[in-house]
């Protein structure tokens, strides 16, 4: 295509330096065929014995294979990436206003009278091994191949030394503090930059310091989009500072800075309870990535594995198509990470034993092997655990979904009565229902504390979130049922304007 608005189609609507200097827009029916990266192709393995070929294994990190589930999620972020571009235009007088206005903010006060773009963001879900870390940094590797383009000065337009940061990418701090997030942020345009914020502001334990200094820097370099990877249950939604993190999410959106979020669903617990948050983070869609239900699920039968099988060292695999296909499934259990690493270990366990000979032979055995390599054993616990094929307390994962046992019955009679149950059976069933009176204790106390969160924000702030008087009112009538029905709780203390948690980085 020779036409400009053919390659990238927000030029319809004038001039932008940032769509101009960017990639070309990549239609729906050719993400699969950009995404796809296969790096032993064109590469003449065959020319070294078979001995000498397990280092090329570790190039298995760089294919990466496409398949149907991932082409909504990608084409979804390709779309709120280039809607940031398009809103955070230089050229557009009212834009340059508002960024100085962004970059001499004292405080949140400041941010919010220095006016508001309707960003967004999106939630990509699933446990490990879902390939979304793969499928987002393959994706900008491709809709933002340059993560820093300098534009230099324009006295035309009003801007000294412009230079312009696409996207951030970090992961989200061990620790679940948001100080943590906040400073994660400032090393990685560091990085990029070559600054020292992160330095600067290494001893700074205010969180509203540190947050309006993340607004100003990102805002700066006009940045569109801040993807947020590895929120674990653990990391945010045991975190104190959930709502916190929220404020800070919309306060980024409302400054034209979209907001990515990757994680395990159990993450997003405390996220999905409000409709305004939800809405903003529908612009990208609210992604789950599970595991294939069975050997035959399409998305894995015929788009991922037969791509996977493309990263192959080895000139023969003597094995049945049908039964390969199911020792892929069973010892990965539908997890794209797990069916990559079975793949791999099969042909270092065909390379392994080859001697002296000049051709390689994949079959049964080698999958055995694989399943018993030290570099498998706990990746094949993984799989048995999403499969319901093992004991809970032989895999204890807290983020993993246990699929139950797979002869389980729910129709009356169809099973053995309790007294006829093994002893596995029976710590089995313990284990669940103790899970099961665990989570309904759990879900009861999230009441009290999302209305302690709540009751300390600014009326400003409520509204953000699309709290109103009413959902307060709403939220006391729950958590009073529920001390009426269970221990007293223990009131957290409230916390003073602008009170710091751990920011230190983690």
């Amino acid at each position: 295509m020779t036409d400009p608005i053919q390659r990238r189609p927000e030029l319809i609507f004038g001039a932008n330096p940032f769509i101009e200097a960017g990639a070309e827009y990549v239609p729906f029916d050719a993400l699969a065929g950009k995404l796809r990266r296969r790096p032993l192709h064109d590469v003449p393995w065959r020319s070294l014995p078979p001995r000498l070929r397990e280092p090329l294994m570790e190039k298995i990190d760089l294919h990466f294979a496409p398949h149907r589930n991932l082409m909504h999620p990608a084409a979804d972020v390709q779309n709120l990436f280039r809607a940031g571009l398009a809103r955070r235009n230089p050229l557009l007088l009212d834009e340059r206003v508002r960024t100085l206005r962004v970059a001499t903010a004292k405080n949140r006060k400041d941010l919010l009278l220095c006016g508001q773009l309707d960003g967004g963001g999106g939630i990509c879900a699933g446990m490990t091994g879902m390939g979304k870390s793969a499928l987002f940094k393959r994706l900008m590797e491709i809709i933002a191949p340059d993560r820093v383009i300098p534009f230099g000065s324009s006295k035309a337009y009003g801007w000294d030394n412009l230079i312009h940061v696409p996207y951030v990418y970090v992961d989200f701090a061990t620790n679940g503090s948001r100080g943590g997030i906040l400073k994660r942020v400032l090393f990685a345009l560091d990085q990029l930059l070559g600054t020292s914020l992160s330095d600067d502001f290494r001893k700074v334990t205010n969180i509203d310091v540190l947050l309006v200094e993340v607004c100003r820097q990102l805002s700066n370099v006009r940045c569109v989009l801040l993807i947020i990877d590895e929120k674990q249950e653990q990391n945010f939604e045991d975190s104190p500072w959930k709502v916190e993190f929220l404020l800070f999410y919309l306060s980024l959106m409302n400054l034209g800075i979209n907001v990515q979020l990757l994680g395990n669903p159990l993450a997003f617990v405390h996220l999905e309870s409000f409709s305004q948050v939800m809405r903003r983070f529908s612009r990208a869609g609210h992604h789950r990535f599970v595991p294939a239900e069975s050997a035959n699920d399409p998305w894995w039968s015929n788009d991922y594995m037969p791509r996977v099988r493309k990263f192959n060292l080895v000139e023969r695999w003597d094995i049945d198509p049908d039964i390969r296909a199911q020792l892929e499934f069973d010892k990965s259990g539908g997890v794209p990470a797990l069916g990559a690493a079975i793949h791999v270990c099969a042909q270092s366990a065909a390379l392994r034993r080859v001697g002296n000979a000049t051709e390689a032979t994949v079959t049964v055995e080698d999958y055995e092997t694989a399943a018993n390599d030290a570099r498998y054993v706990e990746q094949l616990k993984i799989a048995l655990a999403v499969r319901g094929e093992t004991k809970p307390e032989m895999a204890p994962y807290l983020d993993v979904p246990h699929a139950g046992p797979a002869a389980a019955s729910t129709e009356p009679g169809s099973g053995p009565g309790m007294s006829t149950l093994s002893s596995s059976s029976v710590s089995m069933v313990k284990n669940l229902l103790a899970r099961f009176t665990a989570q309904q204790t759990r879900r009861a106390r999230q009441f009290a504390e999302r209305l302690d969160s709540l009751e300390g924000l600014a009326p400003e702030d409520l509204r953000m979130l699309g709290v109103e008087q009413s959902h307060l009112d709403e939220l006391r009538k729950r958590v009073q049922e529920t001390e009426d029905s269970g221990p007293k709780r223990k009131k957290s203390k409230p916390k003073s304007k602008g009170e710091a948690d751990d920011a230190t980085p983690a």
